[in-house]
């Protein structure tokens, strides 16, 4: 007896039995299976949306906290030098503007943010011709201890605004401004600080308290700058008493910072974050100073305006300095990309695809039960009308020996009703 080879079925037409099964499932299964691909990918894209925001996050605090510490580190620097450049003031040695000059120079290789700093004596009006004079001799120009008529920008660039300063008790005048930028033709050499309506507040304030801070400058480079202000007394210890302190006072050293570099953030952020400085009291300023703008990304998506924005506002350590760093981002889709979107809708379809497949299966084994129980009523109903229409006697009896059907031959021949046999046993 030979032996019979079972043919194996085909991949193509499994596949096309396949597909034939999914094409032909009712629009419900459709539907649901639609469902779940909506549900799946809107779970994987929250998801993904998510990650980006908390990396996001994480981000910002760790740029903030880096913010605050190179800015106190670069504040600390500044304040460390203006206590050197006091302590030779103090001292009153001649060759105590050579060595500021070479202790300024160093310090510039290390300290982007400082502009200039200097040591500001104070003149007492019958001091005046002779200290102008000898400032004239040292600059090799005309020198004058001058007033400057402001208008509403915290600047000295109008020629026309400068007039030569009115006798007064006494004077603090411009007249050191290391390093190089400040030369000796600089325009604001000889500005008296006392009388001047943008810087007098801030100076008059170191000279009773020691320290203080001025508004926001703009510079001649076009930069926003800040002056801090640091006392020199005559006397060691100075007066408690503010008053009596101002009359101690012999010089002021002023440091002027640039505020782009003092709080500047690693080039690899530059154009991520808004950067702005705040004062935190009501004092006469600019307003608010923005040093950082976020440069908008040409790849931007439309949804980017349905983010938040995070923001982070915080002070300096500088009792002096009554300015808030205010620290903002607006968020992006950054790294849910249109790739990474076509990865999940990839996976959010295989969700789907199993629930059609399923769905399909019952409902193709629901039609199939559906069929052969029409099938097998058509069967009975076709062995009825036969077992009915034939001259032979048929009797159906079960295992108990219960009569279960009678044909009308078997009727005629019992001579009883179906009823009343089919309980015979």
């Amino acid at each position: 007896m030979s032996d019979v080879e079972v043919p194996r079925p085909s991949p193509f037409n499994a596949l096309r039995t396949h597909l034939h099964l999914l094409r032909h499932a009712s629009a419900r299964s459709k539907g649901l299976s639609a469902l779940c691909l909506l549900l799946a990918f809107s779970l994987l894209i929250a998801h993904a949306l998510l990650l980006d925001i908390q990396q996001q996050r994480h981000e910002f605090r760790q740029t903030v906290e880096l913010l605050l510490q190179n800015a106190n580190s670069r504040l600390r620097s500044s304040e460390l030098l203006q206590d050197e450049v006091g302590d030779i003031a103090s001292n009153g040695h001649p060759a105590g503007r050579a060595r500021i000059r070479e202790l300024v120079q160093t310090a510039t290789q290390t300290q982007p943010q400082l502009y200039f700093i200097g040591y500001q004596p104070l003149v007492e009006q019958a001091e005046r011709t002779r200290f102008e004079r000898e400032q004239a001799i040292r600059l090799g120009q005309p020198y004058a201890i001058r007033d400057y008529l402001h208008n509403q920008l915290n600047t000295w660039r109008d020629p026309a605004a400068w007039r030569m300063a009115p006798q007064r008790s006494r004077y603090l005048p411009l007249s050191m401004a290391e390093p190089g930028l400040a030369s000796p033709d600089w325009r604001e050499m000889g500005l008296d600080l006392l009388d001047d309506s943008v810087l007098s507040t801030s100076v008059n304030r170191a000279l009773g308290h020691l320290q203080a801070s001025s508004p926001t400058l703009l510079l001649r480079n076009g930069e926003w700058g800040l002056a801090l202000f640091q006392t020199v007394y005559r006397i060691a210890p100075p007066s408690p008493v503010p008053m009596v302190r101002i009359e101690q006072a012999a010089g002021v050293v002023m440091q002027v910072l640039c505020l782009k570099p003092l709080l500047a953030l690693p080039p690899s952020l530059e154009g991520r974050y808004t950067l702005q400085l705040l004062r935190r009291d009501n004092a006469s300023d600019p307003g608010i100073i923005q040093l950082q703008r976020q440069k908008p990304d040409p790849a931007a998506s439309r949804l980017d305006w349905l983010l938040p924005q995070l923001s982070y506002r915080a002070s300096l350590n500088l009792p002096a300095l009554p300015y808030d760093l205010l620290l903002s981002r607006q968020l992006r889709l950054e790294r849910t990309t249109a790739a990474e979107a076509a990865l999940c809708l990839l996976i959010a379809l295989l969700p789907a695809y199993l629930l059609w497949v399923v769905l399909s299966l019952l409902e193709y084994n629901r039609q199939a039960r559906e069929q052969i129980q029409d099938d097998i009523f058509r069967e009975r109903e076709y062995a009825s009308v036969a077992l009915r229409g034939i001259s032979d006697a048929v009797v159906s009896i079960d295992t108990e020996q219960v009569i279960q059907y009678l044909n009308p031959a078997a009727e005629a021949l019992l001579g009883c009703p179906p009823r009343n046999c089919c309980s015979v046993g």
